[in-house]
């Protein structure tokens, strides 16, 4: 076992230094506040959904709370926001837990994921209740403002590793924005 782990960690120290020698050593610098979109209509259209429902040890007891739910995963290709070439440079991904309880209210839990071809990789969650369980409602439920701290793959350069951002993510004209501002 330890064997494993020692020649993984020399494989992992050697692809990085490799990637540092060939020129890699000074990434380009980010742009201070990128915007990106998607369209809701591709987001609806690769959703797959996961069948969800009270655990059987609790079907039919009477003070259970959650009378309706679904999960839901979708990912859509990510646009720059002054972008009117088509060309996609990334991808926006979400996972959405959903529950009714016995007040009619529904609660869901967004987990986001987005990435960008440049080295933007940013994770958030969005708690959140919702008019209902329709698909529409369920992608709009994204909208949120939060504060993100980017990340990068493991074994790659990114210009934007550490940096701090204040992201709004809002709805409108048929897009979702994803709108970053930059926190010193």
């Amino acid at each position: 076992m330890k064997t494993r782990l020692l020649t993984l960690l020399l494989a992992l120290a050697a692809v990085t230094i490799h990637h540092t020698a060939a020129g890699n050593t000074a990434a380009p610098r980010p742009p201070a506040n990128p915007s990106y979109y998607l369209l809701v209509s591709d987001f609806v259209n690769s959703m797959v959904a996961v069948q969800t429902g009270v655990p059987a040890e609790l079907a039919g007891n009477p003070a259970t709370t959650t009378v309706d739910s679904s999960y839901i995963y979708g990912r859509a290709p990510l646009y720059r926001g002054n972008s009117t070439d088509g060309v996609p440079v990334g991808t926006c991904a979400a996972s959405f837990m959903n529950s009714k309880d016995t007040n009619n209210r529904v609660y869901s839990a967004i987990s986001n994921f987005l990435s960008t071809d440049d080295g933007m990789i940013v994770t958030w969650f969005t708690p959140t209740f919702l008019s209902n369980l329709e698909l529409d409602s369920l992608v709009n439920g994204m909208v949120t403002k939060c504060r993100v701290s980017c990340t990068t793959l493991i074994g790659r350069s990114s210009p934007y590793y550490g940096k701090r951002y204040s992201l709004e993510v809002s709805s409108s004209d048929g897009k979702i924005w994803f709108r970053f501002k930059r926190i010193p």
